[in-house]
Parts: structure tokens; C-alpha cells; sequence
């Protein structure tokens, strides 16, 4: 099971439910607007971004270069 520990301490699994409550994908404009005009779908899985949302801190995991690259954190803002 692909899993990893956020900075937070909470353990974020990968894999496991689907769809997983924890995943997310962004996609650029430009990628959402060909694929939705194709319909496309599947392709648009294939190019967004994977991104893991972590339930305890809330901060964000995004893989910029799909699931086998780095993956890069972002926190939110105090107000």
C-alpha cells in the first residue's frame, strides 16, 4: 500500500478506497478546456496533477510530475 507521513505526523495512504477521499487533481485551464471539449476524461486524469489533501494540517502534496516524481508540499496562510 503506497502511502507517506505528512510533516504533520499524519500517515496519507495512496492507494486504498476509490476514489480516495484524500486525492485530488489540478489541471491547468488550458488542459481542462481541450479535454472537457473532447470530453475526454480519461485523458484529462492522465495530464492533471495528483494532489493529496491532509486531513489533520490541511496542508497540500502535489505531485508536479506525476506519481513517480517529487512530491512538493504547501501550507496554508495564517491570516
Amino acid at each position: 500500500m503506497a502511502k507517506f507521513r505528512c510533516r504533520c505526523g499524519e500517515v496519507i495512504a495512496m492507494s486504498g478506497a476509490i476514489p480516495n477521499p484524500l486525492e485530488w487533481h489540478l489541471s491547468s485551464d488550458q488542459e481542462l478546456e481541450e479535454s472537457w471539449e473532447a470530453e475526454d476524461f480519461a485523458r484529462l486524469q492522465q495530464v492533471a496533477r495528483p494532489v493529496f489533501l491532509c486531513p489533520r494540517c490541511g496542508r497540500i502534496w502535489v505531485y508536479w510530475d506525476g506519481y513517480e516524481g517529487e512530491r512538493v508540499s504547501y501550507v496554508r496562510e495564517e491570516e
